[in-house]
C-alpha cells in the first residue's frame, strides 16, 4: 500500500514536470503575456507603440457654433474617462481608451443638457479621436406667455428663451397664458404643420398674421395685423376652410374689412362681422 501511494507521488511529480517542459505550457505562458500586454496597451498605455495609441485626445464636434461647442465639449470632457476596478479599499484606475468610452451615456448628457440639439450621433474615429456630430434644431416659431418668449421648433418642443417678440420674419407667433418648461412639447407636430399651412396660406392672402391662438383643443383664433380675428377648426379640413376664406374676401370690399372684428370658418356656414 506504501509502495503504491508512493508510486502514485513520483508519476504525479513526473507529470508535472513533463507539463512544465511540453509546448502546451510555454505556449499558453506567451498567450498569456501577450493578452495582458494587449489589454494594457489598448486600455491603460498612454504611450505610443509603432506609432499607434488609443487614449482619447481629441474630441471633435461638427454641426454647432463655435461657442456652444466649447460649452459641449466642456460638459462631456469627463465623460470619456472609465474608471476601473474601483472599490472600498482603491480609487481604481483611469482609462481614455476609445474602446471603453460610453457613447450612449455620453449621447443622453448632450441631449438633456442642451436643449437646442435635436440630433446627436457619436463615433470613435481612430485612433484618438471621439467624433460627435450634431444637428440643432430650428425654430419655426415663438411661444409667448406673459413676458417671457421662446422659441420651439417643428415637433413643437420648446427649447430656448428669447428676449424680444421682433424679428418675426417667417416665425409663427403663439401666444398663450400658461408658462412653459424648457424642453416642454406644448402641442403636437401634426398642429404645428397646421399652423404653418395657415399662416402660409394667410401670408398668400396678403392677411399679415399678428399672432395665433388656441382657446380649446380645436378652436384656433388667428389675430391679424389688421385687428380682425379668423376662427378656424382644427379638427376640420383646414384646406376647406381657406377655401372659403378665400372666396369670401373676394366678396368683402377693402372699407368693410377695415371695419371686420371677425371671421368664423368652423361652421358649414360662413359668419363673419
Amino acid at each position: 500500500m506504501k509502495n503504491l501511494k508512493r508510486y502514485q507521488k513520483l508519476y504525479s511529480a513526473r507529470k508535472r514536470k513533463l507539463f512544465l517542459k511540453s509546448r502546451l505550457f510555454w505556449s499558453l505562458i506567451i498567450i498569456l503575456i501577450l493578452v495582458s500586454f494587449s489589454i494594457y496597451f489598448l486600455i491603460f498605455s498612454k504611450q505610443e507603440i509603432f506609432g499607434f495609441n488609443f487614449q482619447i485626445k481629441k474630441i471633435e464636434i461638427k454641426g454647432v457654433d463655435d461657442f456652444l461647442r466649447k460649452e459641449i465639449e466642456n460638459s462631456i470632457g469627463s465623460e470619456v474617462e472609465t474608471t476601473l476596478f474601483k472599490n472600498k479599499f482603491s480609487q481604481g484606475f483611469t482609462s481614455r481608451s476609445i474602446f471603453l468610452v460610453k457613447l450612449n451615456k455620453i449621447k443622453e448628457k448632450i441631449l438633456n443638457n442642451f436643449l437646442e440639439i435635436a440630433h446627436c450621433e457619436l463615433k470613435r474615429q481612430f485612433p484618438q479621436t471621439l467624433l460627435v456630430l450634431l444637428k440643432k434644431r430650428e425654430p419655426v416659431g415663438l411661444y409667448c406667455s406673459l413676458n417671457d418668449c421662446f422659441f420651439f421648433d417643428k415637433e413643437g418642443v420648446i427649447f430656448k428663451k428669447t428676449e424680444t417678440e421682433n424679428n418675426l420674419e417667417n416665425l409663427i407667433l403663439v401666444s398663450s397664458e400658461k408658462i412653459p418648461n424648457l424642453g416642454e412639447k406644448f402641442i403636437s407636430k401634426e398642429k404645428i404643420n397646421l399652423f404653418l399651412e395657415i399662416y402660409n396660406s394667410l401670408k398668400n392672402l396678403t392677411i399679415p398674421v399678428k399672432d395665433f391662438k388656441m382657446s380649446t383643443e380645436k378652436k384656433l383664433e388667428v389675430k391679424t395685423v389688421e385687428e380682425w380675428d379668423i376662427y378656424f377648426n382644427l379638427e376640420s379640413d383646414i384646406k376647406i376652410q381657406l377655401t372659403k376664406l378665400s372666396l369670401l374676401l373676394k366678396e368683402i370690399s377693402p372699407q368693410e374689412r377695415e371695419k371686420l372684428n371677425y371671421i368664423d370658418l368652423r361652421f358649414s356656414k360662413v359668419y363673419y362681422k
